[in-house]
């Protein structure tokens, strides 16, 4: 029978030899079919930074689903440089899926800028009379990505947004 890995061998799979706080510690082993990287404890899987984030936060539930562990790697020059096979403990915090998505608007991984909601809200603002259709279409056309009307509304209805509008509130500070 073969060995049984303990929580704590997941840094074994870890490249740590970058030691600068914001080297992201990239993993070394397998990877799910999403890409995450995972590690195996007592025939259990683990995504592996939740694994590295609960060995160094030990009072956090690793077992609650509804708590996400987030990525926020940038690199030397603070460009975003978010991965998922960071596992630095350094880059990573804990959210819920809404800050997960909130995030990836923030920091433009899904398509959607920074600019690009701000021209959401300030069209909304000096045309209250276009529907969300309309407000898509244009942001869509003067930021060269898509934008679906249901995001519009999420965004003008204030949902997805605690973090967005702490951002924008600490821009404009």
């Amino acid at each position: 029978m073969g060995r049984t890995n303990r929580r704590e061998d997941v840094f074994k799979c870890i490249d740590m030899c970058p030691v600068h706080p914001c080297t992201c510690w990239l993993w070394k082993a397998s990877v799910n079919d999403k890409g995450l990287p995972y590690f195996t404890v007592g025939g259990r899987k683990y995504i592996a930074y939740r694994l590295v984030y609960w060995l160094t936060h030990p009072a956090w539930d690793v077992t609650n689903k509804h708590e996400l562990v987030l990525h926020t790697c940038t690199d030397a020059n603070g460009v975003v440089v978010d991965s998922p096979l960071c596992c630095n403990p350094a880059h990573l915090r804990v959210g819920t899926n809404e800050d997960n998505m909130l995030d990836m608007m923030l920091r433009s991984r899904k398509g959607l800028t920074m600019d690009a909601i701000c021209a959401i809200m300030d069209i909304n603002g000096r045309f209250p009379e276009f529907t969300h259709s309309q407000i898509a279409a244009r942001v869509s056309y003067l930021h060269k990505i898509p934008i679906a009307r249901q995001t519009v509304t999420d965004i003008l209805n204030k949902r997805r947004r605690k973090v967005l509008t702490d951002a924008l509130s600490k821009g404009s500070a």
